[in-house]
């Protein structure tokens, strides 16, 4: 595994990471805005 190959698996890693945060973030939001 070279370091470009390295490099494109993190990059993937961070941006699904990434959605997976923002879109806990919205259901939070949504369960607040909704159940409240």
């Amino acid at each position: 595994m070279d370091i470009s190959e390295q490099k494109r698996t993190f990059d993937g890693f961070v941006s699904l990471s990434k959605k997976l945060t923002i879109a806990s973030i919205l259901v939070l939001v949504l369960m607040a805005v909704l159940l409240v």
